[in-house]
């Protein structure tokens, strides 16, 4: 049963619906205690709150259905004050917009609550084409009072505060907030704002004007200025007009209670023909200012013959007429504009150039030729026009700064700097470039005297295919971090690399899931030695899939045919470039930190390395032994044989892949991607180990290997080299390179300048030579 209306319905309605269920489910047939026990499980929950807390029912009437459905019925429908259910039925109103058939239907359940007999449906006068009759102010007052007389809702309760006028006020002092939490406190600051808006700040009449605004968005005929309200009623006549304002006031009433929007019904002016608006009338025959906002402006001009004025300084004094005053002030006009033209300086600025007359004549003689500058000239001569289209094509690009342009002895300026001619610019960018230092401090020397289009672009462009520049630069930029695959278990990727420490050389092989490494003591560097090595420990730990190395001679052919044969795949970083091999060169760091300290110490330096392993590695909750063993190894520290049990890491994946993508973003801040090579496209390739030259040499980029990695060709022998080592070659370069002369490109080096003889540590070409092509494709 529902409680959201009038009860009485309801309990009709439930009372129906309760004597079907009773005879389609069989229920009436049964005990009475069962049909008891029925009734108060379909009531529902209020009903049987009822039911237990309202009703006094004995032991016996709680197992009778009649007796209980008869105390719930005086409980839903008392009886009824026929005089209170009279008058709400005589001031039953049919509603605006409702139907003749609703409104009956409204009538014939108030009648039945009052005692009246209903008549017939025959005598009941139905209105067909019904005209609602003009809005009254006392009409929209009452239907909207909720509007007019309600008041604005405020904060509950009161506040009441005892102030000591004896006690001084005393201001804090603000509060030093640290620069590093000046951001986030701004930032908290900023998302603050008023819930109540109050008056003293100084943009609340704009603030208040955009809620209006926003709060009546979509209304027609509805302007809101400030704290006013105006509705404008539009008509071919008088009462089409008043028609057209009674639908826009409603529909602005409806708005204001729906958004709770209250309005003061003192300021209530209805249906008036004229209305001064913010100093304007307001009216059927249009607008007009407001008389009492410009009374005060309004002058009123009346003549008054000249022997009527006191005071004759009033006069107007006409000197045409008058002999000999004419020629002093003539003079005196004459003095006065003669000293104007003193005070005006007049400056040359071609007079205050720099340079001799011979090339401020060259950029005379130049910009004459110039069809683009002769247009500029003559357009500046003339004057710009307004229009933006109507100037020359060709010497718009020069429109914006229209205003600092000027001509001195034929030569362009803007502002002090000279405008140079399209001829003489190639000169121009080899003076500006003369001493080969970077593209930005060249602009930077150039833009304090020179000016032309896109000179910085044409400054960069000449800097980077400068020759000289190329053979002498800089290291490029680093690269974005690329890492290797996570793996997903122990001693499934691998990282080697080789060290000396002492005299003595060593193996390190560590395990990227759980940076657990092992060292082996070489006897020799031989590539043999290195491959028994590592059999011993892959007969210890198990094959690999992946071990990574980089390109030492130790890991060319044979180590190739032992990865074959192990069934592991190789890969292989470029040489000169340690980074590729990242987790091997952190592991022998440590490792040799180690060594070294243990050797100062004179202590054992495999017990350090145990000691190591077992330690948990900081923000992963675990060692490297837990991690590649799933047990913490026994050490000289005491432990309970609780925590020397096998235990399985799980989640061990996760924290370093976090921590690797966090890395990678700070270190991608500096970093940039660099284009990639195309076969048989000319590089300069970084100065080979030995060469003190310093000089960035031509070469031929012969193919791609692998990420960032490429074979270059250096004299017949092939070298593999990453990108950050292969700088694109200038235009130049590229034209009059030839593969028996990598360097003659740049003039200026001769035989004595040759690239000296360096031995690589392992070239690919012995890959090449055995056929073993099969590795490169995963370098």
């Amino acid at each position: 049963m529902s409680f959201t209306g009038d009860w009485s319905v309801y309990w009709d309605i439930f009372t129906a619906e309760y004597e079907d269920y009773v005879l389609v489910t069989g229920t009436a047939e049964k005990d009475k205690k069962i049909q008891a026990a029925t009734l108060r499980s379909v009531m529902g929950s209020e009903c049987r709150h009822v039911y237990r807390h309202n009703l006094n029912l004995s032991v016996a009437g709680m197992g009778d259905p009649a007796v209980i459905l008869d105390e719930l019925e005086k409980y839903f429908k008392p009886a009824k004050n026929t005089i209170y259910e009279r008058y709400v039925f005589g001031s039953c109103k049919q509603e605006e917009g409702e139907s003749i058939d609703n409104f009956v239907t409204r009538l014939r359940e108030r009648a039945a609550t009052c005692l009246v007999q209903f008549t017939i449906p025959g005598d009941v006068l139905k209105v067909e084409h019904a005209q609602p009759g003009a809005l009254t102010k006392e009409q929209l007052i009452n239907k909207y009072s909720d509007v007019f007389n309600s008041p604005v809702e405020s904060v509950p309760g009161e506040v009441h505060f005892d102030l000591d006028p004896n006690v001084p006020a005393v201001q804090s002092a603000p509060r030093n907030v640290p620069i590093a939490m000046k951001a986030a406190v701004k930032a908290q600051l900023d998302k603050k704002r008023w819930l109540k808006l109050p008056f003293g700040v100084s943009v609340a009449p704009e603030v208040y004007q955009r809620k209006q605004h926003e709060l009546l968005a979509g209304l027609k005929g509805i302007e809101p200025i400030a704290d006013d309200i105006l509705v404008v009623g539009c008509g071919d006549t008088d009462k089409e007009a008043e028609s057209d304002h009674d639908a826009k006031l409603v529909a602005l009433m409806g708005s204001c209670r729906e958004v709770k929007l209250r309005l003061g019904l003192k300021k209530l002016q209805f249906k008036v023909a004229e209305v001064q608006f913010h100093g304007h009338i307001l009216s059927s025959a249009g607008l007009k200012p407001d008389p009492e906002k410009i009374e005060k402006e309004c002058l009123n001009i009346v003549y008054k013959p000249g022997h009527e004025m006191f005071i004759s300084d009033t006069l107007s004094r006409a000197t045409a007429g008058c002999a000999g005053r004419g020629t002093v002030y003539q003079r005196h006009a004459i003095c006065s504009l003669q000293q104007e033209q003193e005070d005006v300086q007049h400056v040359n600025q071609a007079d205050y150039l720099n340079v001799s007359s011979q090339r401020l004549e060259q950029i005379r003689r130049h910009t004459d030729r110039d069809e683009c500058l002769q247009a500029l000239k003559n357009t500046v001569l003339v004057g710009w026009p307004d229009v933006k289209e109507e100037a020359p094509l060709i010497a718009r690009e020069y429109r914006p700064f229209r205003d600092a342009i000027s001509v001195q002895n034929g030569v362009l300026f803007r502002g002090q700097k000279v405008i140079i001619p399209k001829s003489l610019r190639p000169e121009m960018l080899t003076r500006i470039h003369s001493s080969h230092i970077g593209g930005e401090a060249c602009y930077r020397h150039a833009q304090e005297t020179l000016y032309w289009p896109n000179m910085h672009t044409e400054i960069k462009d000449f800097v980077s295919t400068c020759s000289t520049c190329n053979v002498y630069a800089h290291n490029q930029q680093k690269e974005t971090m690329l890492s290797h695959d996570l793996p997903t278990r122990p001693w499934q990727i691998l990282s080697m690399d080789m060290f000396t420490h002492r005299q003595k050389d060593y193996l390190l092989i560590v395990n990227h899931y759980s940076d657990f490494w092992e060292i082996e003591l070489l006897p020799d560097m031989s590539a043999e030695t290195v491959i028994n090595r590592c059999k011993a420990q892959f007969a210890r730990h198990g094959q690999p899939e992946r071990v990574i190395t980089d390109n030492g001679p130790q890991f060319t052919s044979q180590f190739t045919r032992f990865a074959s044969e192990w069934e592991f795949e190789h890969v292989t970083s470029s040489p000169r470039h340690p980074k590729a091999n990242g987790k091997a060169e952190s592991a022998v760091k440590i490792a040799k930190n180690l060594l070294r300290k243990a050797a100062h110490d004179g202590d054992d330096p495999l017990k350090a390395i145990l000691h190591w392993r077992n330690t948990p590695t900081e923000n992963m909750g675990s060692s490297p032994a837990q991690r590649l063993m799933s047990r913490r190894l026994k050490t000289s520290i005491p432990a309970t044989n609780k925590l020397l049990e096998p235990v399985v890491v799980v989640g061990v994946t996760e924290k370093p892949r976090h921590r690797k993508q966090l890395a990678k973003s700070f270190y991608d801040r500096s970093a940039r991607d660099l284009p990639e090579l195309e076969v048989g496209e000319t590089v300069r390739m970084k100065p080979l180990p030995g060469d003190n030259t310093g000089r960035w040499r031509v070469r031929t980029c012969l193919r791609r290997v692998a990420p960032r990695s490429y074979l270059v060709d250096v004299d017949g022998s092939l070298y593999r080299r990453n990108r950050v080592d292969l700088r694109v070659a200038e235009p130049t370069a590229r034209a009059t390179h030839k593969t028996d002369g990598p360097e003659a490109a740049h003039a200026p080096e001769t035989a004595a300048e040759a690239p000296p003889t360096v031995t690589e540590p392992s070239p690919v070409r012995r890959a090449l030579t055995l056929g073993l092509d099969g590795c490169l494709n995963h370098l």
